[in-house]
């Protein structure tokens, strides 16, 4: 189901950085009304939306039974984005408690509506976001959520389209700071690969663990120790230096084994690595 980005920005009144390109003619305007619920649903859908703006979260839970709640309506429009759109969180939170999945919500040119929650905003002020993500959490999403091919939530958060904000209201929830994807990845693995180390220094400060690696070997320690050889002296390396300070503090072995060595190790108990092309052995 796709809603077209220009309507997306239209109803929402806080435009993260990756949907600023995706309609250059499209007014984001804050919490706005100026589209009627009558322009997208009919029947029952209409009444939950005419309801959502009337913030009785009562009779949208009274009209929910029977009802697809994910399903599109006119313009693609979905009720979830329509709550987003006019910015009411115990709307959000309703419909998520309701059983609509915010990450099969989908905004062609921005994502999932729990990705949009993740996304840096212009304005780092900007907390609309991060109540909408909270929203989803208190409607019942998990905080270990993953996608079915074990993309963990956490990791998402973590990487190059997601916050701090993000991170820190999910460990708060009591998210699994460890949950691996298919290949091995952390979200501590992918802060250092999205060169944030910020987050990576609050990920190892709450319970992250660095021993880790990738199924091909690359090692948290490792993508460190590479990431500090394309360095520049600046803040950026200065904040790397205080990871790899951290780790080593923490009982990192430092200089960190290379992947030929993990895979090595890996072997000798008895696991498979997955070898890059040109370094098989």
């Amino acid at each position: 189901m796709l809603i077209c980005a220009a309507w997306l920005l239209l109803l929402c009144g806080c435009e993260p950085q990756k949907a600023a390109h995706s309609d250059p003619t499209a007014t984001p305007m804050l919490g706005a009304k100026k589209f009627r619920a009558e322009e997208f649903f009919s029947g029952t859908p209409l009444a939950i939306a005419r309801a959502i703006d009337a913030g009785d979260m009562a009779l949208v839970r009274k009209l929910a039974p029977g009802v697809n709640l994910a399903a599109p309506g006119r313009r693609d429009m979905t009720l979830m984005w329509f709550a987003m759109g006019r910015l009411n969180y115990p709307a959000v939170q309703t419909l998520v408690a309701l059983g609509v999945d915010p990450d099969t919500q989908i905004a062609q040119g921005v994502g999932t509506a729990l990705a949009y929650t993740m996304m840096p905003r212009n304005d780092p002020n900007d907390q609309t976001g991060i109540r909408l993500l909270r929203a989803m959490l208190d409607g019942g999403l998990s905080p270990s959520y993953e996608t079915p091919s074990h993309d963990p939530l956490l990791q998402r958060a973590a990487g190059p389209w997601g916050t701090m904000a993000a991170v820190q209201l999910l460990v708060e929830r009591g998210t699994d700071v460890n949950a691996r994807d298919s290949i091995g990845g952390t979200a501590l693995s992918g802060s250092i690969t999205a060169m944030n180390p910020e987050i990576a220094l609050y990920l190892v400060n709450h319970g992250a663990d660095f021993n880790t690696n990738t199924t091909n070997g690359v090692s948290v320690g490792w993508a460190v120790h590479k990431e500090l050889g394309r360095q520049a002296p600046g803040p950026m390396r200065t904040r790397f230096e205080e990871l790899r300070d951290l780790m080593i503090a923490k009982g990192a072995k430092w200089p960190p084994d290379p992947p030929e060595v993990v895979r090595d190790h890996m072997r000798a108990q008895g696991l498979k690595p997955a070898v890059p092309p040109g370094h098989a052995r």
